[in-house]
């Protein structure tokens, strides 16, 4: 049987820190990660500031990618989202029978993860 999780409330932690605890807490929970140089590595190259106008970057941020963490079911459903919307403000979104259910199995694949 697995161990419950830890709770952490926003009293506990206190307010400044909460958002980062949060997002540290609610990532080290995520068993179904993608682990850092096992499977993937990056390369930050300029290591670009959000204050600059432009990326300097002259390669791909993601220098490797394992290709079997695309089979895993939240993966797998989630790039099968990309192609669903529209980039372009102000017009409108068609949602087809089929997209509709690469969002009801990216949900319940998600909804299904430890």
């Amino acid at each position: 049987m697995e161990a419950s999780p830890p709770s952490i409330s926003v009293a506990s932690i206190g307010l400044k820190s909460s958002i980062e605890k949060a997002v540290q807490h609610l990532w080290d929970l995520d068993a179904n990660r993608a682990t850092p140089n096992q499977d993937y590595t990056i390369n930050v190259q300029d290591s670009k500031k959000p204050y600059h106008k432009h990326d300097a970057a002259s390669d791909p941020l993601f220098d490797r990618v394992d290709r079997h963490l695309f089979q895993r079911p939240t993966y797998k459903s989630f790039v099968a989202l990309l192609d669903n919307y529209n980039a372009e403000t102000g017009e409108a979104e068609y949602m087809s029978n089929t997209e509709r259910q690469e969002i009801h199995t990216f949900l319940k694949a998600i909804m299904q993860t430890p």
